[in-house]
């Protein structure tokens, strides 16, 4: 939520965003993670796309995969 918070502090940049591409973004950052406890990441197609700022939605889809390998 902290690094959430600390990207909402800057303007927001919205424009029809990809959700695919989203999650595929959030999906490179934690890949570590995802690696280390042999987490299973199911992605059921098709994705919509959505009006959103781009670096807050990858957040965003980053801490709840996060989260859920916890």
């Amino acid at each position: 939520l902290l690094d959430y918070a600390r990207l909402g502090s800057q303007p927001l940049e919205t424009s029809r965003v990809s959700m695919h591409a989203v999650l595929r973004d959030a999906l490179q950052l934690i890949s570590a993670q995802i690696e280390d406890t042999g987490a299973e990441v199911v992605v059921r197609e098709p994705l919509p796309g959505v009006e959103g700022d781009r670096r807050l939605l990858t957040q965003v889809v980053m801490n709840l995969i996060s989260n859920g390998i916890k």
